[in-house]
């Protein structure tokens, strides 16, 4: 795997990280109130 293929797919699972963060900690701070 090249270094360009590696920073894409850490680009890709962050941006992706990023999503499933907000996502569960909008849903908890909705229930927790």
């Amino acid at each position: 795997m090249s270094d360009n293929e590696k920073l894409v797919i850490e680009a890709i699972l962050a941006s992706i990280g990023l999503e499933s963060i907000k996502g569960p900690n909008s849903k908890i701070s909705c229930k927790s109130q």
